[in-house]
Order: structure tokens, then sequence, then C-alpha cells
């Protein structure tokens, strides 16, 4: 799962956020960090087809957000 794949027989198809699964922090905290990575995974991907780019890594202290207020 380290490049977002949701299987290797769909070399094509990623997933982000919850269904990315990556052990870090989920949704809109995970999806922060993962957004960025796909972006730079998907434009090292479009120049070199066989370029796997440097695999995804989950914080290894996720932040909590805290919701306040009404």
């Amino acid at each position: 799962m380290g490049y977002l794949r949701a299987s290797p027989n769909h070399p094509n198809l990623y997933v982000i956020g919850d269904a990315g699964a990556t052990g870090g922090a989920m949704t809109i905290v995970g999806i922060s960090r993962q957004c960025p990575w796909f972006v730079k995974h998907l434009k090292a991907r479009t120049k070199d087809q066989n370029n796997l780019g440097e695999a995804y890594k989950p914080w290894s202290l996720a932040p909590i957000l805290l919701p306040l207020g009404p």
C-alpha cells in the first residue's frame, strides 16, 4: 500500500483518505498529507511510466484535530 494503489491487478487505480488504509491518520488529516504526495507521484509517473517515485509514508505521530465550539 506504499503507493496507495488499490490492487496490483489495477496499477492505475489509487485510493486516498480512509480507503488508503496506510496505518496513519485518516479523514481530512490523512488526506491533507496524501494529496500532495499523490500529485508528486502522478507527475513522476507521467514523465516515466516505470518510475514509481517515492513511496507514501504516514506520520509516525499523527496530529489530532479537536473541533471547538457549537
